[in-house]
């Protein structure tokens, strides 16, 4: 960070009227954290409060420098493994797997910061794939150490128009764990119905998303005459809101590659998922 550009700092102070706000007027330097390092204090001229400049970043508390935490972050994005990267960054395993979870960490504290009342149109579901610890055939249903070891699964939801993943959920490949993405989801974009969801042909979504924007009678609170006028319209105890499309996506392979894809549509018309 260069000197006096506290733009992207806050006081941590969550008793201080300026708690939060970055590049706030109130901050001061006040000393060093490490001098060789760079590593610059600041202080709250409102509360007193004195913090590293590295505060809040997943650099704080890392003796890495910042160069090697860069180039360590950009090979673990790139889908590098923790050894590899450790290799290639030229830092031990443990430093690799410290930075990664404070990295880890900040990320989730960011993303439950900012992707709160999300704008949607349209949502794309799927899931990606991998094991910890071992694969699920190397896996003994009789040893305690392997019950949380195997296969894993990222369940993703996210805006297509934007590519903003907007919900993620490590997990097995339950609909449990489906009903925790979908509600998480819901929660983040306020209720909003999305006008076409996507998903690849996994059985469970099917009933996770329609009792996800489904309503049931009993809970949307009616007067008596409400009720009244519901049950002259026939209308069904369960409702599933008719502005929403779903279709699944089938792939269709010739020797392992994908050779064409198709939506079938599951609720809602053809028109819609086409409109979509």
């Amino acid at each position: 960070m260069a000197e006096q550009d506290w733009s992207l700092c806050a006081c941590p102070n969550p008793a201080c009227s300026a708690y939060g706000q970055r590049g706030a007027a109130t901050l001061r330097p006040h000393g060093w954290s490490s001098k060789p390092q760079g590593i610059r204090c600041l202080r709250c001229s409102l509360c007193g409060k004195d913090f590293s400049a590295r505060r809040g970043t997943p650099l704080f508390r890392s003796t890495l420098p910042p160069e090697k935490a860069d180039l360590v972050g950009r090979h673990l994005t790139e889908g590098c493994d923790m050894r590899a990267a450790a290799r290639l960054c030229g830092v031990s395993l443990n430093a690799v797997l410290r930075f990664a979870k404070r990295a880890g960490d900040h990320a989730q504290e960011f993303h439950e910061q900012k992707a709160q009342h999300v704008p949607i149109r349209q949502m794309q579901a799927d899931e990606a794939w991998a094991f910890v610890g071992k694969k699920d055939k190397n896996c003994d249903d009789d040893d305690p150490d392997d019950k949380e070891q195997g296969s894993y699964w990222d369940h993703v939801l996210l805006g297509p128009e934007s590519k903003l993943v907007i919900t993620l959920i490590v997990g097995r490949r339950t609909e449990e764990v489906l009903f925790q993405a979908f509600t998480d989801f819901y929660a983040r974009t306020d209720g909003a119905l999305p006008e076409l969801i996507t998903t690849d042909e996994y059985k469970a979504y099917e009933a996770v998303i329609y009792h996800t924007y489904g309503v049931w009678k009993e809970d949307l609170g009616l007067s008596e005459q409400e009720e009244i006028e519901w049950d002259e319209a026939e209308m069904p105890r369960f409702y599933f809101p008719e502005e929403i499309a779903y279709a699944t996506v089938h792939k269709e392979r010739e020797k392992g590659r994908v050779v064409k894809i198709d939506k079938r549509v599951v609720f809602g018309t053809e028109k819609q998922v086409a409109d979509g």
